[in-house]
C-alpha cells in the first residue's frame, strides 16, 4: 500500500467518525 492510499483510508475513518459524533450530538 502506498502513502497516498493510506492516507485516503484514514481520511475515510475520521470522516465516519465525524459523521457519528454529529449524529449522536443532533
Amino acid at each position: 500500500m502506498d502513502r497516498t492510499e493510506r492516507l485516503y483510508k484514514i481520511d475515510q475513518l475520521l470522516n465516519e467518525r465525524r459523521a457519528v459524533a454529529m449524529h449522536i450530538l443532533e
